[in-house]
C-alpha cells in the first residue's frame, strides 16, 4: 500500500503564523535591547571614582537641585549627585537654585572651610554674593534662588547648605577654581 500525505491547511497555517510570531518576537526583544542600551542610566563616575563637571564659558549657568529623594541631604548639579564643579578664574556663575525637597528648607553658599563640618557650622561666602538669601533659614521646600558672583583666584572651595546640620549630614559638594 502506497503511503499517501494529506495536507492539512489549518495546521500549515498555524506554523506559518507562529513562525511570523517567534520571528515578530525576537525582532522586538533586539530593537528593545538596542532602545534599552541608549535610554538606560549610564554609570555617572568616571574612571577616578569623582564626578567632575567642566563649566568653561565666561558666564556659567548652573542650576542646582536640592534634597533630592532618597537621599534629600544632597545636591545634584547636572545630573550629578554632588560632584566637582571647575571653572576658571574670574568666571561669572549665574546659579539657579531650586529645592525639590518635600519637607525641608536648604540653601546654597560656596565656602572655602573644607570637610568635615561639624553640626553647627556656619557657612561664611567665599566670595562675594556666592550664597542663597537666607543660607541659615534655607529656601523653603519647592521654593527657588538665583544668585550670581565672579569665581575669584584659583583654589578649591566647596558648596554646602547653610541650614544647620545639613553640611555635617553630607550636603556639599567640591568647586575649583582652576586656571
Amino acid at each position: 500500500m502506497a503511503s499517501q500525505t494529506v495536507a492539512r491547511p489549518e495546521l500549515t497555517k498555524r506554523r506559518g503564523a507562529l513562525g511570523v510570531g517567534v520571528a515578530f518576537l525576537v525582532v522586538v526583544l533586539l530593537v528593545g535591547v538596542g532602545i534599552g542600551y541608549y535610554v538606560a542610566p549610564r554609570s555617572q563616575a568616571p574612571p577616578g571614582g569623582e564626578d567632575i563637571l567642566v563649566l568653561s564659558d565666561a558666564t556659567v549657568h548652573p542650576s542646582v537641585l536640592a534634597g533630592p529623594m532618597p537621599d534629600m541631604f544632597s545636591f545634584v548639579v547636572g545630573g550629578l549627585k554632588n560632584p566637582t564643579v571647575q571653572v576658571k578664574p574670574g568666571t561669572q556663575v549665574l546659579v539657579h537654585f531650586l529645592n525639590i525637597d518635600t519637607d525641608l528648607p536648604h540653601s546654597l553658599v560656596f565656602v572655602v572651610q573644607a570637610p568635615p563640618y561639624a553640626a553647627g557650622f556656619t557657612a561664611q561666602p567665599a566670595f562675594t554674593g556666592a550664597e542663597s538669601a537666607n543660607p541659615i533659614a534655607g529656601v523653603p521646600p519647592g521654593g527657588n534662588a538665583t544668585f550670581s558672583f565672579a569665581a575669584g583666584q584659583a583654589g578649591t572651595y566647596w558648596y554646602v547648605c547653610g541650614v544647620s546640620a545639613h553640611a555635617s549630614s553630607g550636603m556639599y559638594g567640591k568647586f575649583v577654581v582652576q586656571a
